[in-house]
């Protein structure tokens, strides 16, 4: 393994964790074969290499990181592997939300400020943040949910199907930024 970096002996991240190109992983299987494969090419085991021998080393631990991180988080699995299947989703410049959704986020982030606003006032309530946490929580949940179904389908040929998938991914965003916001009042006031 450690002598083939060069030669891009894998393809795309799930190949390199013998994982179809599939939405839905499982991340347990995907953790152990990463920890399998970082004791495989830990820069330790070639400190008395050679110099190529520890350099590829090095590559390899950070690719597999690399992958491992990409797969393990719903919206850059969702991007990745559109990009594989030849199908980008250009999240910058991504236009897919609906005005519930909008007004969803707008109804969110002010209850976050009330609480905060309630917190800076007055002695800190966790509850109130666990709640509106919840619901962030929640919505990733079911964005996740939505987005296994739709890779299901026909997706690189279908265009509807894409758009779908970039609004959860959109949803997903929103959902993991809100929850570290969540986060941050929490660490503010505690």
């Amino acid at each position: 393994m450690i002598n083939s970096f060069e030669d891009n002996s894998f393809n795309d991240y799930f190949s390199l964790f013998g994982e179809q190109k599939n939405f839905n992983l499982n991340l347990s299987v995907v953790e152990k074969k990463r920890k399998e494969l970082l004791q495989a090419v830990h820069p330790d085991r070639f400190s008395g290499g050679s110099d190529r021998e520890r350099k590829l080393a090095l590559q390899w631990t950070t690719k597999i990181n690399e992958a491992f991180n990409v797969l393990k988080d719903p919206v850059q699995r969702a991007i990745y592997l559109c990009k594989v299947k030849g199908r980008v989703l250009d999240i910058e410049k991504s236009k897919t939300f609906s005005i519930e959704f909008l007004e969803e986020q707008m109804e969110m982030r002010e209850n976050l400020a009330k609480i905060a606003k309630v917190f800076h006032d007055d002695k800190f309530n966790p509850a109130l943040v666990d709640e509106v946490e919840s619901r962030a929580s929640s919505m990733l949940s079911k964005s996740v949910q939505v987005m296994t179904e739709l890779f299901s389908k026909n997706f690189s040929e279908d265009d509807e199907v894409l758009i779908k998938i970039e609004a959860q991914v959109n949803i997903c965003l929103f959902a993991q930024k809100f929850i570290l916001e969540c986060f941050e009042v929490r660490r503010k006031f505690v």
